[in-house]
This record gives C-alpha cells, sequence and structure tokens, in this order.
C-alpha cells in the first residue's frame, strides 16, 4: 500500500470515527451495549469505505468533504425549523403555541423565536401543507409587512405568552 492509500485510510478511518463514536458502556443498557457497539462498527466501515471511494473517484478530501455536508445539513434543519416555528405560531389553531414553549423545544429564547421566521418561511409552511395564509389580527390583508404583522400574532404583546 503506497504512503497515499494508507493516508486515505487513515484520513476516511478517521472521520468515520469521529461521525460514528462507539456507545459508552455507561450510557448504553448491558443488554444491548453489544448490538449497539456493532451498529456503531458497521455504521464506521461503510462512512471510511464511502470516504474512500470519494476520494479515489473525485478527489474530495474526507474532511473537508464531510464538513461541507454537515453544513449542508445544519441549513437545511435551520430552514425545517423556521418552517416550523411559522407553522408553530401562525398555522396552530385553535391559538399559536407559546413563545416559551417553543423556546424551550428549539432551545432557544423566546425572543429568538418571535424573530426566527420570515414571511418567506410562512409562505413556504403554506406552500408544502396545501394550508392557506392567515389573515392576522388588525391587517387589511394577507401581505403586510413581517414586522407589523409579526409583533401582533407572535405574542410580543399579551397573546401567547
Amino acid at each position: 500500500m503506497c504512503d497515499d492509500q494508507r493516508m486515505a485510510r487513515d484520513l476516511s478511518d478517521h472521520v468515520a470515527a469521529l461521525l460514528h463514536p462507539q456507545p459508552r458502556r455507561r450510557r448504553v443498557p448491558e443488554d444491548v451495549y453489544e448490538e449497539a457497539l456493532e451498529q456503531a462498527e458497521r455504521e464506521r466501515e461503510e462512512a471510511a469505505e464511502q470516504l474512500r471511494t470519494a476520494w479515489e473517484e473525485t478527489d474530495a478530501d474526507p474532511v473537508l468533504s464531510t464538513l461541507a455536508g454537515l453544513h449542508r445539513q445544519q441549513v437545511e434543519i435551520e430552514a425545517i425549523t423556521r418552517a416550523l416555528l411559522a407553522y408553530a405560531r401562525e398555522y396552530a389553531h385553535p391559538r399559536p403555541y407559546t413563545l416559551v414553549d417553543l423556546a424551550e423545544a428549539a432551545g432557544m429564547s423566546f425572543s429568538g423565536v418571535r424573530t426566527a421566521y420570515h414571511d418567506e418561511d410562512v409562505d413556504e409552511v403554506a406552500a408544502r401543507t396545501g394550508l392557506r395564509r392567515p389573515r392576522r389580527p388588525g391587517s387589511s390583508s394577507a401581505g403586510s409587512s413581517a414586522t407589523g404583522d409579526r409583533r401582533t400574532r407572535s405574542g410580543s404583546g399579551r397573546r401567547g405568552q
């Protein structure tokens, strides 16, 4: 095995170990520990092989390609979080979820929940679910400005907290 292949193998194995850590005995019940360990090993081997193949076929560095993939996942998760917050505050019936409940569930401050989503996210919820965009109290049309509408709906006054 040449040095480049050995480096690819080591690097891929190391990245796979970081992505799929072995379970710790004290965190996993004894009766399922061996199964969890075998599953982690399978996942490591599969990930390492995929990383080696990608490096050989496309010259994709295992560390950089993994970081780029994780960043894409993070962006997707943030978009889904915004959509769920928009749904919970703008579409949920009979009344919106409270900022406090959403903040606790999302690991955010309640003011962070209030500002986390925008009109585009509310529109995306409507597009994905087929729900009609709600008319907001005090607005003359559904396309009102984000600032005025969001304050009324999001609970910065009395409602929803």
